[in-house]
């Protein structure tokens, strides 16, 4: 909820305050406002930003370190051999990880950055974070090098970490009839640039989008509502699939062996077919049924009552902090729900709001927000 260790709170009002009267004609103009605001804010300062590299460095380090871990109290390793098999292991888990933050889209905000460049600036803070994230073990220079490719390719990588924060603009711009929505992931700074990769975002409109149900952060439990099943269904489905076509191959090369075709033919020809089945339905097939599932649900929301929507708004988030109340993960969604709805002619109208303080304590804060700026009476 934070960026360089400012709240978001401060900045989105900041924002509002002094960007107020210039505004875009569309809500993905007003995005880019605001990343420009951001990027400048006096919240950015070079050690806010040091400080950032090195909680992405240890994150990702400690992750190698928990994943070698497990991996070694699997393996008989000879207490004299332990150290050097640890370094082994390191190097090699972050050799893939690196792989993987290479083959990953850019941030949307860093396209000619380098590795190179990322090295250059923070080759010291890095070699710090190895000596005291994988101590008492001595990382040699040559495996850390690897880990600071590996930390400068997560960096200029679209890759989450944990200090990623998603902002949302929904509403209507001036020239809009219908509502839109713009988003952007925005994490850290990275050689003096405003880290953010956005998404093409949504336009409700009379023909091929009348309707939409969003969900983000915890998506699991409305997915299941909105799209008939969630990710991990998904997986799971894929998964099984991938293995009973696995378990079946070898009596059908079998049976094509004893039919005249070559053992290697026919198992090469059958790997063929589970991956494609195994794509097919993790693309495609999948694709194809959510659609059909979430396009039924988005002509009825279309159609629904201004009441009915806060209904169904309000309920999608209770349901999901029941569910983790009732199931074995952290009860992250909870407490009291605010919801607002927001409509062309009324505007930002508050259905239900939390305050941190009690209401008839605190006059002087209302009679604040409601006095017009140039002290006259409220109309």
């Amino acid at each position: 909820m934070d960026w360089l260790g400012v709240p978001w709170e401060l900045l989105i009002k900041d924002f509002r305050e002094r960007e107020a009267q210039e505004r875009k004609e569309t809500l993905q103009e007003t995005l880019v406002q605001f990343l420009d605001f951001v990027r400048g804010h006096k919240a950015y300062d070079e050690d806010a930003e040091a400080r950032f590299i090195c909680w992405v460095a240890m994150e990702l380090f400690e992750q190698i370190k928990q994943t070698v871990s497990r991996r070694i109290l699997r393996e008989d390793v000879g207490d004299g051999e332990a150290g050097e098999r640890l370094v082994q292991l390191v190097r090699d888990e972050a050799k893939r990880r690196h792989a993987r933050f290479e083959a990953a889209k850019r941030a949307d905000s860093l396209p000619d950055l380098t590795v190179q460049d990322v090295l250059t600036a923070y080759g010291p803070i890095l070699n710090r974070v190895i000596k005291t994230r994988f101590a008492p073990i001595e990382i040699p220079r040559r495996v850390g090098v690897v880990l600071k490719r590996m930390v400068a390719a997560a960096l200029l990588s679209r890759r989450r970490s944990g200090f990623t924060t998603g902002i949302i603009i929904a509403g209507y711009a001036p020239g809009d009839l219908f509502p839109s929505l713009a988003m952007a992931e925005i994490d850290g700074a990275v050689c003096g640039r405003l880290k953010f990769s956005h998404d093409d975002g949504l336009t409700i409109d009379r023909t091929d989008t009348p309707g939409r149900v969003i969900s983000f952060a915890q998506t699991d439990v409305a997915d299941r509502i909105l799209s008939g099943a969630d990710q991990q269904f998904v997986n799971k489905s894929s998964e099984f699939i991938e293995r009973s076509l696995t378990s079946a191959k070898q009596s059908l090369v079998d049976a094509l062996t004893a039919a005249g075709v070559p053992a290697d033919q026919a198992g090469a020809a059958f790997d063929v077919i589970i991956q494609e089945t195994h794509n097919e339905f993790r693309t495609q097939f999948w694709k194809d049924a959510k659609a059909k599932f979430q396009n039924d649900f988005n002509e009825m929301v279309a159609l629904m009552p201004k009441q009915e929507t806060i209904e169904l708004a309000e309920a999608l988030v209770s349901i999901t902090a029941i569910e983790r109340k009732a199931s074995s993960e952290q009860a992250t969604v909870g407490g009291p729900v605010d919801v607002a709805f927001i409509s062309r002619h009324e505007g930002f109208v508050w259905i239900k709001r939390k305050h941190y303080f009690t209401k008839d304590l605190n006059p002087r804060y209302f009679k604040r927000r409601l006095q017009p700026p140039d002290g006259g009476e409220q109309a």
